[in-house]
């Protein structure tokens, strides 16, 4: 039999492999059997010849097999009685299931899990399985772990904003096997409910979690009672949109996350109580094994919370066999499990960061430990070491997935994580002490809040430094494994003068590639337009021949409870590797054009901001926009009917809406706000783009009575396809051979209207609609238009 000093690498390595793999090809069913079934052929012929050095070949094969299998299982293997099948997305129906999850608390809703067994619509009863995101609004409803609820929820397929670059939230659920989500008006919406259905032992833990936060949150004000709730518990539900951003812009935003910091102070505490009374590090790592798992079930064993708890479980069964010294063979075995229990996790942010911060530790740590002798702490020259390890480790990989990086995060670290180890280990004696010794709490309570103040003083100051938190373009996956690839070379180079000087000129270019906004498609010979999925709003970027950008309207919400600038189009621009946008325009100040160019105007450089002659300052975020661009002086100006502007070579815009005489009426009615909407047409060449904003039919017949030249190649239908702004002679005159609707997914105004999408059908035109086909791209050399969609890509 072959020997190998990490066996396990032998078979997980195939695994991974095989995961890949199937999520890459997206394996269906028979293709599946006839992979697996080649594979056991293949088995079997191995198994056959007898010979020893082909067991090496065996266990790759089979690993490669089961890697395939297991994601097909996780992926593509829908049983028939999931929920999902019975479903229509947005009708509504009497769910009933058991709730397997700690209900969150939010200001106006609770959300929990809910294991579905039954659906009743339409008079019929079936029986169902599969999970269901449900949030009950109004904040008063009173639901636990376990309990058995009936609900009347509105239930959807779970969607978000479908861009290139963006995050998919349907697939992220997916990957969680959660198959809708499901919307419960109030709790008086609430049918029935049975408590404590679930299994008794955790009923016990959450209930007790749920006395430990209530005590917590008598005995500290906010924000301190979120921060410490968060911190122990990994319940950020709690914590205001203000705390979450300067932990996240100082990069400390992980000690809020229940995983490898929490578990391992756990880890430590215990491993080292048992080993100062006497015990043997074998027969300490027993209890130690003991609370690190009752600590992650009482917080709630989220993927977080089970990674680290596995990492930890298998470092100390290491030590019991007394291979704790192959640190690399622990982490190894770790992934392993987790990818066993969860294949998705693979693919998923949290998994890569926690598993590249952990490698990086160990493997640059002692390296850097090296350079910093000068420090003569060598508590203190450990941390700096650990924190810039784990730093290089997940740069690349936030730079990837949130196009931002912290260059204040070591710093603020070794501030920040010794604090919050005190606030830890002595919030841990606080919650004994208030179930038992309730007299001392005063004194306890008392330390705890000066640490919690002077921790989030620190992250205050750490958050504000300049560029302490930035955004770059998305890297791509070369960069991403140049940036690895330098590290290793530079680590490896020591010593070695020629690696040396190929290192810093490697990293000179890798650094310039990153940091510099470059369109993919400079000095192409196509117009390109993009009609984002900002929801029920409108966005669309224009990338001109010659490179230049042009953003028309920003989307938002009318409540503004959602950053759509921030959390849309930030990321859709920053995956185009743009950094400057050369003109933005905005058609009219209503909140789902207007609300997304407050983060536009604050990410990036802007060199011109356009508008009609609507005036929006009685709105807040209008007036924030215009101070923006008086404040950062970006050339202004408002356009008009009859303008035309040359915006590159071949390239013209032409205004078309509002006229000089619309423009003078009164306008401090919100309905007439549409009909001042900015109209204009992106000519190139021969081809014509009509944005037609939001317009009405009032400002439609204006512009057919002035005759003017509005037949287009293709047009931005407006007001999203409204009833109001439906007009079969505007249509005609346009005679488009493209329409594009932006509208959201299951909007409350019902748009489009039917009236809309039969004038555009009986004009000729092909539809294409946010809400259903994603993010619209319109690609045009001057004479021919074609068409893209993000449902096509994926």
């Amino acid at each position: 039999m072959f020997k190998a000093r990490r066996p396990v690498i032998i078979v997980f390595l195939p695994y991974l492999a095989g995961l890949i793999f199937s999520h890459l090809f997206s394996l269906s069913k028979s293709s599946f059997q006839f992979t697996f079934f080649l594979s056991f052929l293949l088995i079997i012929a191995f198994l056959s010849l007898r010979y020893k050095r082909l067991v090496k070949a065996f266990l790759i094969l089979i690993a490669f097999a089961t890697g395939c299998f297991f994601s097909f299982i996780a992926n593509d293997f829908i049983p028939g009685s999931c929920i999902a099948n019975f479903v229509t997305s947005g009708e509504e129906s009497i769910l009933s299931g058991q709730v397997i999850s700690i209900p969150e608390n939010y200001q106006d809703k609770i959300s929990f899990l809910l294991a579905a067994d039954a659906l009743e619509k339409n008079g019929k009863r079936y029986s169902v399985s599969g999970k269901v995101k449900v949030n009950i609004y109004g904040g008063s409803a009173e639901v636990g772990y376990g309990d058995k609820i009936k609900v009347l929820a509105k239930l959807f397929i779970p969607r978000g904003f479908r861009n290139p670059g963006g995050f998919d939230y349907q697939e992220f659920l997916e990957t969680k096997g959660i198959s809708l989500v499901g919307t419960v008006k109030s709790d008086l919406y609430i049918v029935s409910r049975l408590e404590k259905r679930g299994n008794l032992f955790l009923e016990w833990i959450y209930d007790w979690r749920k006395d430990l936060i209530s005590n917590i949150e008598k005995n500290f004000v906010t924000p301190y009672s979120s921060m410490l709730v968060a911190t122990l518990f990994g319940e950020r539900s709690g914590l205001s949109d203000e705390i979450e951003n300067k932990f996240k812009f100082s990069g400390t935003y992980h000690i809020f996350a229940i995983s490898g910091f929490n578990i391992g102070l756990v880890s430590f505490i215990f491993y080292m109580l048992f080993r100062l009374i006497g015990l043997s590090p074998v027969f300490a790592s027993f209890p130690a094994i003991i609370a690190v798992t009752f600590y992650s079930i009482l917080a709630g064993m989220q993927p977080s919370v089970v990674r680290a708890m596995i990492m930890a479980i298998v470092y100390f069964i290491s030590v019991i066999i007394k291979r704790e010294s192959d640190l690399y063979n622990s982490l190894c075995i770790a992934a392993f499990l987790i990818l066993i229990m969860d294949p998705n996790a693979l693919f998923d942010v949290g998994f890569i960061l926690t598993f590249a911060a952990t490698f990086f530790i160990m493997y640059l740590t002692p390296k850097i430990n090296e350079l910093m002798k000068f420090i003569p702490s060598r508590y203190l020259s450990g941390l700096v070491s650990a924190s810039l390890s784990a730093q290089i480790g997940v740069t690349p990989v936030l730079a990837f997935y949130f196009n931002n990086i912290s260059l204040t995060a070591v710093l603020a670290n070794l501030v920040v994580v010794p604090l919050a180890s005190l606030i830890f280990g002595i919030g841990i004696v606080f919650l004994g002490f208030s179930l038992f010794f309730t007299s001392s709490l005063f004194y306890i309570a008392g330390i705890l809040a000066f640490l919690l103040q002077t921790m989030l003083s620190s992250v205050d100051f750490f958050s504000r430094l300049p560029f302490a938190y930035i955004k770059i373009p998305t890297p791509n996956i070369f960069q991403v494994t140049s940036f690895y690839f330098l590290v290793f070379l530079i680590v490896y180079a020591k010593g070695r003068k020629p690696l040396r000087l190929v290192s810093i000129a490697f990293a000179v270019i890798l650094a310039g590639s990153l940091f510099t906004g470059v369109s993919n498609i400079i000095n192409s010979d196509k117009l390109k337009v993009t009609f984002l999925d900002v929801g029920e709003g409108d966005c669309a970027l224009i990338i001109l021949p010659g490179g230049k950008t042009v953003l028309i309207d920003g989307g938002g919400t009318y409540d503004d409870n959602f950053d759509t600038g921030e959390k849309v189009v930030t990321p859709f621009l920053l995956y185009n590797r743009i950094t400057t946008l050369d003109y933005v325009i905005l058609t009219h100040p209503h909140p789902d054009h207007m609300n997304g160019l407050k983060a536009v105007l604050k990410n990036f450089t802007v060199k011109n901001f356009w508008e009609g002659c609507a005036d929006g300052s009685y709105d807040l975020n209008y007036r924030i926009i215009k101070d923006t661009v008086s404040r950062e002086k970006i050339p202004y100006k408002k356009v008009g009917s009859g303008e035309e502007y040359s915006l590159d070579k071949d390239v013209i815009i032409r205004v078309i809406n509002p006229t000089k005489e619309v423009c003078e009426r009164k306008n401090d009615y919100f309905k007439n706000m549409n009909n001042l909407s900015l109209a204009f047409q992106v000519i190139y060449k021969k081809v014509k783009i009509l944005f037609a904003g939001d317009i009405q039919i009032e400002a439609m017949k204006n512009i057919i009575e002035r005759n003017a030249d509005i037949r287009s190649t293709a047009i931005k239908v407006p007001h999203h396809g409204a009833k109001d702004s439906a007009d079969f002679e505007f249509t005609k005159k346009v005679s488009p051979k493209v329409a594009v609707i932006s509208a959201g997914a299951n909007n409350r105004f019902h748009h489009p209207s039917a009236e809309a999408l039969e004038i555009y059908k009986k004009s000729g035109a092909k539809i294409y609609r946010t809400d259903i086909n994603g993010a619209v791209t319109l690609r045009s050399d001057g004479v021919r238009v074609w068409v893209e969609t993000e449902e096509n890509q994926k």
